[in-house]
């Protein structure tokens, strides 16, 4: 038995899907204005399910590959493969998944940002007194979270303004870690929390 021919287009199904599946989510509202704003009234959304093929989409995309970041495109080939997977399991569509084929953008890995000298000590005056001494020698002395919380007193000589960090290991030595300037002030506060 031939199929019937199936007049509804990518806007109709996008928008099915986001009143179906998406609401009720906490991204519902953001979903709605991406696909809305860069699906629903383009060529793309135009076009019928029928005609659809990983071409026409990959076309689309590629097009706004100059104004939209590759992590933007994604988002967009996602929202449609996910309604043609969520139709597919509802028994509305019975054909394949077109976006399947669309490969997904590589997206760059950003540079980590670091605090600036400067924004140190706002970020230190902007926390509770309890946790100034934690976050400063997170600071100053780049320890990671498991070597700051197995720190203790006699790893710490506050004189020489020398941390060592026995937990830790570099090519089977002790890590000792010096701390600068006035950096032993803020992270001398700790001792007395700890009494």
């Amino acid at each position: 038995v031939p199929r019937e021919h199936d007049e509804r287009t990518v806007a109709d199904l996008l928008t099915w899907w986001l009143d179906t599946y998406s609401k009720g989510s906490p991204s519902h509202e953001r979903n709605r204005a991406t696909v809305e704003k860069n699906l629903l009234g383009s060529e793309l959304g135009k076009t019928r399910l029928d005609d659809l093929g990983p071409g026409q989409i990959e076309t689309y995309l590629q097009a706004r590959s100059a104004s939209l970041a590759p992590q933007s495109l994604n988002h967009l080939r996602r929202f449609i493969l996910t309604a043609f997977n969520k139709a597919k399991a509802a028994g509305k569509w019975h054909g394949a998944n077109p976006a399947a084929e669309v490969a997904r953008r590589k997206v760059p890995k950003g540079l980590p940002s670091f605090l600036a000298a400067d924004e140190v000590p706002k970020v230190l005056a902007a926390l509770a007194p309890r946790w100034r001494p934690l976050f400063a020698t997170a600071i100053y002395t780049g320890l990671r979270r498991g070597e700051l919380l197995g720190l203790r007193k006699r790893d710490v000589d506050f004189q020489a303004g020398i941390t060592t960090v026995l937990e830790a290991m570099a090519m089977g030595k002790p890590v000792v870690v010096t701390h600068t300037y006035g950096q032993t002030d803020v992270i001398e506060d700790r001792r007395s929390v700890t009494r």
